[in-house]
């Protein structure tokens, strides 16, 4: 049976796009996008849909991802000039509080995205790069919660 046929509602079933639009499932015929949970009933599904496939979303990700690269560069310095004297200047609370805001966002971007497009996301076009997001998030909450 597959996900279209399915009488119930899920909150991680993909969702079609509108029968003009291509995706993970292909051409989908306006029932079947409204059965699948993508009418206006389902207009939180619908925003958040909005939301992660804008182009602004993916730039945001984008910035986010390079402003904690640098934040990490930082934070490897701190360490290493701790580890030569143990005396040195302690690492910045102001660091620490944005490396867990940074592992919030990225949370919460996964979890939205895995929200959205449920299953799919680990089997769709580029998926590879969703379980390296996955495992990468993943453990930086781990860093965060023995932290």
């Amino acid at each position: 049976r597959s996900v279209l046929q399915s009488p119930r509602r899920s909150l991680f079933m993909p969702l079609p796009d509108r029968p003009s639009d291509k995706n993970i499932l292909g051409n989908v015929d306006e029932e079947e996008w409204t059965r699948c949970g993508a009418s206006p009933i389902n207009a939180v599904r619908g925003k958040i849909r909005a939301l992660v496939e804008s182009d602004i979303f993916d730039y945001i990700v984008a910035a986010a991802i390079l402003l904690n690269a640098v934040l990490m560069g930082v934070q490897a310095q701190f360490a290493a000039v701790a580890a030569r004297d143990p005396e040195s200047v302690a690492e910045p609370v102001f660091l620490r509080v944005t490396s867990t805001a940074f592992c919030g966002f990225f949370t919460a971007e996964i979890t939205l995205r895995i929200c959205l497009y449920g299953y799919a996301f680990f089997t769709m076009e580029g998926w590879r790069w969703n379980v390296f997001d996955c495992v990468v998030v993943g453990l930086q909450l781990i860093e965060e919660i023995a932290v």
